[in-house]
């Protein structure tokens, strides 16, 4: 933004028709007299705010200036669209990500409450202790270890 005001200062007060044209020097008299005002009368362009008003009396008299806010038009509204939508999907981007890694660790944390439960259920079924757990003591699976197993199966 303060490369192209400083370039319409050079390019527009120094006009030769800034002194010879009336509506030409009102228009740089109101938006291009000063740096500071020349960057608010780019903030307009950047926001697309009823700039006709400001460009196309300008270009009438001098159609070279076509190309400066041509270039006005076209590059700076678009590249503010670009660095907004770049902080948009960098912020998504990392949501996403601390939204995978929370994911994560539920999901780690379900596996090892499970693997907890399958102990709990095996140990009970194991009337013996003798570290493996046969038919008939899988017969006997009590209706909590039962939910638990199927549970675990789905």
């Amino acid at each position: 933004l303060y490369i192209f005001s400083a370039v319409a200062v050079e390019l527009i007060t120094n006009n030769s028709l800034a002194t010879e044209d009336e509506e030409f020097r009102q228009v740089v008299e109101e938006n291009f007299k000063t740096l500071p005002g020349t960057m608010l009368t780019l903030v307009q362009f950047l926001c697309l705010d009823s700039i006709g008003t400001i460009y196309r009396p300008l270009i009438q008299k001098d159609f070279t200036l076509f190309f400066y806010f041509a270039c006005v038009i076209l590059v700076v509204p678009i590249v503010l669209m670009n660095l907004v939508t770049a902080i948009i999907v960098n912020s998504a981007m990392e949501q996403a990500n601390s939204d995978r890694e929370v994911a994560d660790m539920y999901e780690k944390a379900e596996k090892e409450k499970m693997i907890k439960e399958l102990r709990r259920v095996f140990q009970n079924l194991d009337t013996d202790n003798s570290g493996q757990v046969s038919e008939e003591e899988i017969s006997r699976i009590g209706e909590k270890d039962r939910h638990t197993l199927q549970a675990a199966t789905q």
